[in-house]
């Protein structure tokens, strides 16, 4: 059974609300993404022009944060690897994220057409 919830409210805060303990932490001040990485305990959020990254949703001060430029997109996962797909001006970036090591790779195409 689920024991957190996390929400984005009115003033785009992003909190984490643990239901056992009726507790909210606030993780963000302006969050524009959030999503929970399927079938774990990851969280990844963008706030402004930094990729948010909490690793246990039970250590909600143990964050990383990487900067990027553009909009989250959307995250998927595999058995090997969760990726971070991120738009730049309709160029598409993928942050590949391995256990706690962050890995951004950028296709050399790419490259040539920026």
């Amino acid at each position: 059974m689920a024991t957190k919830l996390l929400f984005r409210d009115k003033r785009s805060r992003l909190l984490l609300a643990d239901i056992k303990s009726d507790r909210k932490i606030s993780l963000l001040d302006y969050c524009s993404y959030v999503q929970w990485v399927p079938n774990s305990d990851v969280i990844v959020a963008q706030s402004i022009d930094q990729l948010c990254i909490w690793y246990q949703a039970e250590n909600p001060d143990e964050m990383v944060m990487i900067p990027i430029k553009g909009e989250i997109e959307t995250v998927l996962r595999d058995e090997s690897r969760t990726e971070v797909i991120v738009e730049v001006n309709t160029i598409i970036i993928i942050i590949v994220v391995v256990v706690i090591v962050l890995f951004i790779k950028i296709n050399n195409n790419w490259r040539e057409e920026e």
